[in-house]
């Protein structure tokens, strides 16, 4: 997944653009709104992803 390793280092634009072309790949320009409702739900359970490992790498910080 080349669009995670992206929002890990923070590049903002490249995720979007890349998950944006991924949806509008799989539904086509008749679905263009979907497709961008697609990512950015996309973006938010990557957030959310983010901060669980965030608090898990915390977690486990002060357990070592």
């Amino acid at each position: 997944m080349k669009w995670w390793m992206y929002f890990r280092h923070k590049q903002r634009i490249q995720v979007i653009y890349h998950l944006f072309l991924q949806q509008l790949k799989a539904l086509g320009l008749a679905y263009l709104f979907i497709a961008i409702q697609l990512t950015y739900y996309l973006l938010q359970i990557g957030k959310d992803h983010n901060l669980r490992d965030q608090e898990i790498t915390q977690k486990n910080a002060t357990k070592y």
